[in-house]
């Protein structure tokens, strides 16, 4: 799950038009996504900090979870002020964005699962192969994703988009957290 995490942080950054500069790895992001610095654009910071959640929820719905449920489950994340523990603060919580950067966040995971998939499949199969490596180049990572920056989220959107609103609606304050 940490190597789909990280995937979907990289599909963000290439969705938001993010360099991607540094090494990619499987490991559980603690702290900035990919060891990126936060830009000035604090939309586009915040979905890729949430493009990794969101990449999760992705997995649940392609493993039969319904779509509101885990919209719900983003939505308790974003309640709670999940912050993935970074020590520096820059990733953002509920004060600093919307709640429209889930749904932004949740169709870039949606509409370039295929690509999250094979970012995250190299990543697990490197660790499977013993390989203790750095990781996937910046340069594998775009060969992985092709030519691309990102696909048209207009159709993913017109999932998620009315999946956070019901749940934002409906449930105003987080409940606790638990994965359907």
């Amino acid at each position: 799950m940490a190597a789909v995490h990280n995937a979907g942080h990289t599909l963000g950054c290439v969705a938001t038009g993010r360099p991607l500069n540094s090494v990619i790895t499987g490991q559980v992001c603690r702290g900035n996504p990919l060891g990126l610095t936060r830009g000035p654009d604090r939309f586009s910071w915040a979905v890729i900090c949430w493009t990794g959640p969101a990449a999760e929820a992705v997995v649940a719905t392609r493993s039969g979870t319904p779509v509101l449920d885990a919209a719900q489950w983003m939505w308790e994340l974003y309640q709670a002020g999940y912050s993935g523990t970074a020590p520096s603060g820059d990733y953002p919580g509920p004060a600093a964005t919307d709640p429209a950067v889930l749904a932004v966040a949740l169709s870039v995971a949606g509409a370039n699962w295929t690509s999250i998939e094979r970012i995250a499949s190299a990543l697990t199969e490197g660790v499977r192969s013993g390989h203790r490596g750095p990781g996937l180049s910046p340069a594998l990572v775009r060969a992985l994703i092709g030519s691309r920056n990102g696909e048209d989220i207009s159709t993913a959107f017109g999932i998620w988009e009315p999946a956070i609103a019901e749940v934002k609606e409906y449930r105003p304050e987080g409940v606790a957290l638990h994965w359907p």
